[in-house]
């Protein structure tokens, strides 16, 4: 089977709100890493099982649920549900506010 890819434009908002929540996500990644990192030779779980660490985790979630959220939205706008069961892969292009998705 042939793949076509199609380039779709959004609004410079989406584009940004959606580069903001992945940032937001990338931080808490970054930094729950770094923490775990920091405590892989640690000989209890003390850290692991903060109150603080199990906060930030939580909020690690949440901002990764609103990024999925975000992300089905602005799918959800731009492509009907018909074409989405046939999308292979898709990305958004945030410096040119793209959504680019393939199908078959």
């Amino acid at each position: 089977m042939e793949t076509n890819e199609i380039v779709i434009k959004i609004s410079n908002e989406e584009s940004e709100e959606l580069l903001n929540k992945d940032c937001e996500c990338k931080m808490y990644d970054d930094v729950i890493t770094n923490f775990m990192s920091e405590h892989a030779h640690d000989t209890t779980n003390k850290a692991i099982e903060s109150p603080m660490f199990k906060k930030f985790k939580e909020q690690a979630i949440t901002a990764r649920e609103q990024f999925s959220k975000a992300k089905d939205a602005v799918i959800d706008k731009y492509i009907d549900a018909d074409t989405q069961k046939k999308v292979t892969r898709w990305s958004i292009k945030y410096s040119t506010a793209e959504l680019v998705y393939s199908i078959e």
